[in-house]
């Protein structure tokens, strides 16, 4: 009876021994290098679709701003003109873009910040660091002509901006002062021609208008995916 007895205990522990489950260490390792650093694996993707979308916008403005000269020029309009228009214009449309972009995706701050940031580093940094490498002489028109209307809508940004809405009356009226400003800048150039911008206009080539037109909504298509990359890439940053 003892006997028995103990064997009964003996084969009762060992099934207890049996029955236990270790912890899967193997798994738990596994899971923790997968999910190691899950803001890594959000901020790369992000800065890579930054870089391409800065890189596409480069690329896409340049050939935008070139189809619409060279399509400007071939409709025989004035190099006054195409100088002060479509390569002034053509200039801010990846700008544009990106913030259209932005507003389109709910992040219209960015869209605020791009248009302010980009005037306040235009001015900052471009005159700033300039002006610490050599003098920048100054032509008169630019002071008291241009220096005024500039001034004029930085500030009646900050007052559309004043109670932190921009809403669609005060961005009429922000595009109801881009015409006359314009206006008035070619009424001046047409007095007081600029040799500078009078050759780099010439030196704009011709083609026919289906290339210009070509190269114009390839230049425009590749504006509009980099800049929803470059707005994805900065929202996923910021957040």
């Amino acid at each position: 009876m003892p006997r028995a007895s103990g064997a009964r205990v003996k084969v009762a522990t060992k099934r207890v021994v049996v029955g236990c489950r270790l912890p899967d260490l193997r798994g738990n390792a596994d899971h923790e290098i997968q999910g190691s650093n899950p803001l890594m694996d959000q901020l790369l993707p992000a800065a890579l679709a930054m870089i391409i979308g800065l890189a596409g916008l480069v690329w896409g403005a340049h050939h935008f701003i070139s189809a619409a000269a060279t399509g400007a020029k071939t409709l025989g309009v004035s190099p006054i003109v195409i100088g002060l228009t479509v390569v002034s214009f053509g200039t801010s449309a990846p700008e544009v873009i990106v913030a259209a972009n932005a507003a389109l995706q709910g992040s219209s701050d960015l869209a605020v910040g791009n248009a302010l940031g980009s005037n306040i580093a235009n001015i900052g940094l471009v005159l700033g660091v300039t002006a610490l490498i050599a003098p920048l002489p100054a032509q008169r028109h630019l002071v008291f002509q241009e220096g005024p209307a500039l001034l004029l809508v930085t500030g009646l940004a900050g007052l559309c901006l004043y109670n932190a809405f921009l809403g669609r009356g005060e961005s009429a009226l922000l595009l109801a002062v881009t015409p006359l400003l314009l206006w008035v800048t070619i009424k001046y150039k047409k007095q007081h021609p600029d040799p500078e911008d009078l050759a780099l206009a010439e030196d704009i080539q011709s083609t026919s208008m289906a290339t210009a037109l070509t190269w114009f909504f390839i230049g425009l298509g590749a504006m509009l995916i980099a800049s929803k990359l470059l707005v994805w890439g900065a929202q996923v940053t910021a957040l």
